[in-house]
Parts: C-alpha cells; structure tokens; sequence
C-alpha cells in the first residue's frame, strides 16, 4: 500500500472557483520510518516495563522475606521476654524468701546486730540492737551511738573497713538504767 496526501487548492476569482489545483505527495517512506520509530519506542518500552516489573516483584519478594524474618524476629524476643518475666520473678521469690529467712535470724538472734555502709551511716538494726541503744536507721553510728560528730578514734568498724578482717572492742557507756559493759565485734561482708 502506498500511502499518499492529497491536497485541493482552490482558485478563485470573482467569487468564483475557477480552477483547482491537485496536489499528491508520497508518504510511503515518511510514514515506514514513523512506524519504524513507533516500533522501536514500543519494544523499548516493553523491555523497560518488563525490567520495572521484574525490579518490583524482585523488591517485593525481599520486603516480604525482611518481613517474616522481622516477624520472626519478634516472635523469639516475645519469647525470651516472657522467658525472662517468668525466670525473674523465680529469682525475685527465691530472693525475697532467702531475705525473708535472714531477717527472720538476725531478727530472732538474742544478740544485737547493727549493718552500717562505708559512710558509717547505719542500714540496719534488729529488735535486740533497737531494744539495746534505740532505733537509729539512718543515722550515723558515731553520732547516734557515741554522740559525736566525726568518726571515733581507733573506730574498730573503721579498721574492718580498712583491713577486712575482723576487730573487737570491749565499751561501757551510761545509760538510763546505769553504766552496761558490752563487747562489740567489727564483722566486714564480703
């Protein structure tokens, strides 16, 4: 098939068509070459779409792996954790039921005990020690317990402190009930 424009050139003279001009040119090759661009724009775009569809379902399918591995991931977390909740409170009760049998003996034991951190500020006092000098929590034993205000001279606590070993010292003091002599014995937790 030749493809061909046809074009009509009326002349006109007073009002009149007169003549008309026929032209015809041969598109044949013009429009061969548009279909030949038409076809190569037409396979190109289906090699580019076919790429941008391979990228696409190549993304998904990695953003759906990263996602189960992700789910994954939070299933074995959620699975520690509740590991962990139940081991901590284990430990916890075991804890609280070891401390409850240590201050159940310190409290029962006929002697008195007092625990006092490296500031000799006191952190502990069972009955017997409260019924003995009074309730001092908190203070520090050199002023709740000699009345003064610095750490006493060859302080036996102090020394245990220092060395780690154990320091005894024999005291008296006044008290309402009178003068009492006791032994008092520096024992440092390791």
């Amino acid at each position: 098939p030749i493809d061909v424009f046809e074009t009509y050139i009326p002349v006109i003279k007073d009002g009149k068509v007169v003549i008309i001009f026929e032209t015809y040119l041969d598109n044949s090759a013009s429009k061969a070459a548009f279909d030949k661009i038409i076809s190569d724009i037409t396979k190109a775009m289906s090699i580019v779409s076919l790429l941008l569809f391979g990228a696409v379902m190549f993304s998904s399918f990695k953003a759906r792996r990263s996602m189960k591995e992700r789910e994954s991931a939070v299933k074995e977390l959620m699975k520690y954790r509740d590991n962990l909740e139940v081991e901590v409170k284990e430990r916890t009760a075991k804890l609280e039921d070891e401390k409850a049998k240590s201050e159940s003996i310190l409290a029962g034991m006929g002697e008195a005990v007092s625990m006092q951190n490296l500031d000799f500020q006191v952190l502990y006092q069972n009955k017997a020690h409260i019924d003995l000098v009074g309730n001092h929590f908190g203070e520090y034993c050199y002023k709740a317990y000699q009345k003064k205000d610095e750490v006493c001279e060859n302080c036996h606590l102090a020394l245990a402190f220092l060395d780690g070993k154990i320091h005894t010292v024999r005291q008296s003091r006044i008290t309402e009930a009178g003068e009492i002599y006791y032994e008092i014995v520096a024992s440092p937790l390791q």
